[in-house]
Parts: C-alpha cells; structure tokens; sequence
C-alpha cells in the first residue's frame, strides 16, 4: 500500500507543476504585446484633362451685299480668355437717327396769349409755336426717357399731324411727364386719340384725352362766367 500511496503522491505532484506552466504560458500570452501591421498608402491621382481646340466665329459683314459672312478658325482653349467659343461680330457703320420733321412752322407772332387759372393771371408765350385753331391732345404719364422727337414719331403717321413736344422744366429740364400733339384735322386728331391711348411709349404706356388748355385762356374763362351769372339770373339765385 506505501508504493500505491507514494504513486499517487508523485502523480499529483505533476499535475501541479503542469497546471503552474499552463498558467505561466497564458500569462506571457496576455501580456505581450500586439503587432499591428501598416497597410502600404495608396496614392489616387486624378486624370488629366486635356481640351480640345474650340472654334473661334467670326462675323464681318460684305460691304457690296450688306450680308454677314462668317469664318472659322481652330484656339487652344487655353491660348483664349475664356473656355467657351467667342463669337466676334463686327458691325457695319451705324447711321446717325434723324430728327422727326414737325411740319408746324412757328411764325413770329405778337399775339398775346392771357391765361387764368387758381386765381393767377399770366402771359404764356409759349403758345405762339403752336397752330392756331388746332385740334390738340394731351399725352400724359410719359416716362423721363421720353423726348420730343420720341412723342413725334409715334404721331407722325397720321396726315394732319402738325408738331408734338414734351414738357420740361425746372434747372435740370426734367420731363413734367406729360405732352401735347396738335393735328390740323379733327378726324385724325380723333383717330388718334382712340388707336394711341394706351399704347407703350418708352417704358410706359400712353394716357391720351382731348387738351383742355383753351379752358384756361381769359376770353374762354370771362364767357363761362357771364354765362353762370346769366344762369342765376334766370333762376333768380344772385343776392
């Protein structure tokens, strides 16, 4: 029984010893540190663009055929200021505009036009570049772009048509906005007033009605109030 017993003694004395290098390996295991490997760097480089030539236009225009020709020619993008095709048009010559004809007159007169208005009484000498006994309209709401030579052509198709002008005034000689046009027939001044009203005239369109400026002259404003007292007369109104 001893040599049983010293056997079993010795056995397990091995199994201690196993289980301590067991232990000892795991330790040396946890404790060394890990190796972490580099992936080798990838470098993207990006594609090279290379334009192409684009066509350069050009427009001259044939003096003997007044026609535009064009040509063609092959630039570098790189060699023009912009990369887009230029287009380079060269103009013919342009006219100066002429002046619309009035084909109103103004004679020297030394008639003396009294005009009464707001309480005022005024000499308009002004009105001696207009015809007399015309038949004349009221353009108003015209922009400050509008001139003279502007109001005219748009009248000027109409056969009567005698003269057109804008109104300025003060330092400056800024339009008032408004203007007047004077026909020698009553019909086209009529016409006129019914095809234009409302038409464009610059950036705005065009109120048109029937001047009212022989309401203000003297003669005109005595006669209304002869007969407004002729009037209250009759109904027996005057104190």
């Amino acid at each position: 029984m001893a040599d049983d017993d010293l056997g079993a003694f010795f056995s397990e004395i091995e199994q201690v010893e196993k289980t301590v290098e067991t232990t000892k390996t795991e330790e040396v295991a946890v404790a060394a540190p890990v190796q972490v490997v580099a992936k080798p760097e990838v470098i993207v480089r990006a594609p090279e663009i290379v334009e192409k030539p684009r066509p350069t236009v050009t427009t001259t225009y044939n003096s003997s055929t007044a026609q535009p020709q064009e040509s063609w020619s092959e630039m570098s993008a790189f060699e023009s200021s912009s990369s887009y095709p230029s287009h380079e048009i060269t103009m013919p010559p342009s006219e100066p505009v002429q002046p619309v004809s009035q084909p109103f007159i103004p004679v020297q007169q030394n008639k003396k036009y009294v005009r009464c208005g707001a309480g005022q009484t005024w000499v308009d000498p002004t009105l001696n570049e207009w015809p007399e006994n015309d038949y004349r309209l009221f353009v108003g709401d015209l922009g400050n772009e509008v001139t003279t030579d502007m109001l005219a052509r748009e009248f000027q198709k109409y056969k009567s048509f005698a003269k057109a002008k804008v109104i300025r005034g003060g330092w400056n000689s800024k339009s008032r906005g408004y203007g007047f046009v004077s026909f020698l027939d009553p019909f086209d001044c009529a016409k006129a007033l019914r095809e234009m009203n409302g038409k464009y005239i610059g950036n705005r369109p065009m109120k048109i009605r029937k001047s009212t400026w022989k309401d203000h002259d003297i003669k005109e404003v005595k006669k209304k109030e002869h007969k407004k007292r002729k009037l209250q007369e009759s109904l027996g109104l005057t104190s």
